[in-house]
């Protein structure tokens, strides 16, 4: 809300914010990398890839390729110097977590942004596209063997992706309207795996998500939370179609809309962190712009605003009492503390260690 409602100096500022965050995680990768950690000595790198602070080279991965073609403006258009310092710490960031998904991501979006600023001319020649895409897929390949120092086991993770999307789908077919719970993914990967998938998958692998976005809002919302979703990505797509529409500030919006892309692909290939979907709401508010013909009237506002606090604290109540109704359980005994367990349990379904402790009681 804050970056839609800026004017045009303040959503500069803070576009040259995120893109300087986004370099000091890139900077602080590449330390890593070199063995050259400020905080933490590590004598090796976990699967010899560097993760920032972010804890996962993923993680890094996709935010650092939300914000690269936000730094390729930067470095061509509007501050050359920080924008170009900030385009090689992403760079060297991006290099040292070895994720082809964030490479192939930010690969796109530096040419989407390219292209949309008419510095890139697409030839249409089928032959050449196809050569190259085959030499970005030679390079990506070749370049995540050679630099990682997990050898074959980089190169045998695409198998566990496709074991997760397949029992991803299966969770989609047996609960098809409403998925099987918010925030569940990895309770019901496991209820739905297999042997052979629980071997493949002895390797420390993630289960929480499914690797890819809209199967994990298919098996976790069902198709209610999937057309929520898709209407929410039709409403950012309309925006971006109207920013790169004005002439004022065309190339930033390019800028904003490509970095998007390029999270957008990252995820169906990967999971993203907290920073990622914040960079996401950020750049969504620096594309947005209010519009003068839909004001909505202070009293409106106000009462928008009261009916949200009154609703987050009554939910927030709801789960102080559930907490509370837990601990008055464990001190119980008896029918006594099997009912406050149900209460804990009817007033937070979702929360696994409610489930527990009532089993285990």
């Amino acid at each position: 809300m804050t970056a839609c409602l800026a004017n045009d100096a303040e959503r500069g500022m803070l576009l040259r914010c995120a893109v300087g965050a986004a370099a000091i995680a890139g900077g602080y990768a590449a330390l890593q990398a070199a063995g050259l950690d400020p905080l933490v000595a590590y004598a090796e790198l976990p699967n010899g890839r560097a993760f920032s602070t972010l804890g996962s080279p993923v993680f890094l991965g996709v935010y650092l390729a939300a914000w690269l073609p936000a730094a390729l403006h930067l470095a061509l258009s509007e501050h050359k110097r920080f924008g170009g310092a900030a385009l090689a710490l992403i760079a060297a960031g991006l290099l040292a977590s070895v994720s082809r998904g964030a490479w192939l991501s930010s690969a796109l979006g530096a040419a989407l942004y390219l292209k949309l600023t008419g510095r890139l001319r697409v030839p249409r020649r089928p032959a050449l596209w196809a050569g190259a895409a085959l030499a970005c897929a030679l390079a990506a390949a070749w370049g995540s063997h050679a630099l990682s120092r997990r050898g074959a086991l980089t190169l045998g993770r695409e198998n566990e992706r496709v074991a997760i999307w397949s029992v991803a789908g299966g969770l989609v077919a047996a609960h098809p309207w409403l998925g099987i719970g918010p925030d569940t993914f990895e309770q019901g990967l496991r209820a739905a795996r297999t042997e052979s998938f629980a071997r493949l998958l002895t390797r420390g692998a993630r289960l929480g998500h499914a690797h890819n976005d809209l199967l994990q809002v298919l098996a976790t919302t069902g198709l209610a939370g999937f057309a929520a979703y898709l209407w929410l990505l039709g409403a950012l797509a309309a925006a971006a179609r109207r920013a790169l529409a004005e002439e004022k500030d065309r190339a930033r919006a390019a800028a904003l809309v490509a970095g998007l892309a390029a999270l957008c692909v990252n995820l169906q290939l990967n999971i993203a962190s907290l920073p990622a979907y914040a960079s996401a709401a950020l750049a969504a508010g620096l594309l947005l712009r209010p519009r003068a013909d839909r004001a909505a009237s202070r009293r409106l506002k106000l009462g928008t605003a009261l009916l949200f606090a009154a609703g987050s604290c009554a939910y927030a109540a709801r789960l102080v009492a559930a907490d509370r109704a837990l601990k008055l359980a464990s001190a119980a005994s008896g029918a006594e503390a099997a009912r406050l367990y149900e209460r804990a349990l009817a007033l937070n379904p979702c929360e696994l260690t409610y489930s527990l402790a009532y089993v285990n009681f």
